[in-house]
């Protein structure tokens, strides 16, 4: 059984910018490394932030042919991702 939607999954061209412009704030991963002191508590999510950025914009970009509704609470869940990474690094 293949589930596949009417349109055939066709993903617009918005829906791919929109996905690549969720994982571009990855790219500031060095300005919050240095902005962390060396007693930092938080280096764990610093350090696989960038693969959760990664995995979920890629699972984001698959799944919207077939679930665009996982689609859209991924990159939802990425942008309140970055919020709270730099809510950590800035409040630390």
């Amino acid at each position: 059984m293949r589930f596949r939607n009417t349109d055939d999954g066709v993903m617009p061209l918005w829906v791919k910018a929109l996905i690549i412009v969720s994982c571009l704030p990855v790219l500031a991963l060095p300005l919050m490394i240095s902005m962390t002191g060396d007693g930092f508590s938080g280096s764990t999510f610093i350090v696989l932030y960038p693969l959760y950025v990664v995995v979920s914009g890629v699972c984001a970009w698959y799944c919207y042919g077939n679930r665009r509704e996982l689609a859209w609470i991924l990159i939802a869940l990425l942008w309140l991702t970055h919020a709270a990474m730099w809510i950590l690094v800035l409040y630390q």
